[in-house]
């Protein structure tokens, strides 16, 4: 091969690294976006701030070179919202409560008035349950259960290792079971 057709091969290799990394974090960005808000608004209780965290998580997984392994992206993502959150409720120091509707959108169809107080109530319940719980634990148990993350991406996430990940999550359910026990609503 010459060395023309040595930069033309480079060229059209990096092209297509480029095109997959694209790909990728587009993909990323369809799929995490809803997930890292809820997750991100929880720390904030700010819809906006929220968003904005997430798009700059966002944009720095874009920029990222090299980007993560496939299969790291979505702890990655997680461990960047959450210092990004940090460092804004630091700077910030507000908690601001939100919608729901905010974060899930507004509904097709209206439903029945009855239903949403019902749900709003449970909701309401689960909330006051989850931050009676320490720091830790409500963390764990949100990227858990609102993030669909694994132990070790939980772990990932939070400098915890996957078995006090696991430890933590089971102690937090244990209170949450306790005290709905307690409260005579299990």
């Amino acid at each position: 091969m010459d060395q023309q057709s040595d930069n033309q091969f480079v060229d059209e290799g990096a092209s297509a690294l480029a095109s997959d990394a694209a790909s990728i974090v587009s993909k990323a960005a369809v799929e995490m976006r809803p997930r890292l808000l809820r997750y991100v608004n929880q720390l904030l209780r700010d819809f906006e701030l929220a968003q904005d965290v997430v798009q700059d998580a966002l944009m720095q997984l874009h920029r990222q070179n090299p980007l993560p392994p496939e299969n790291k992206i979505s702890a990655w993502l997680y461990k960047v919202c959450r210092n990004r959150a940090i460092d804004v409720r630091r700077k910030e120091n507000r908690m601001n409560a939100i919608q729901p509707h905010e974060i899930n959108g507004q509904p097709d169809r209206i439903p029945d008035p009855m239903s949403l107080v019902l749900k709003a109530e449970t909701i309401h319940r689960i909330d006051r349950l989850v931050e009676s719980l320490s720091e830790s634990q409500q963390e764990v148990l949100r990227l858990r259960f609102q993030g669909e993350l694994s132990y070790q991406e939980i772990a990932d996430v939070t400098g915890l290792t996957a078995s006090n990940v696991g430890v933590t999550l089971h102690k937090a359910i244990l209170k949450i079971r306790e005290r709905l026990v307690n409260l005579g609503e299990l």
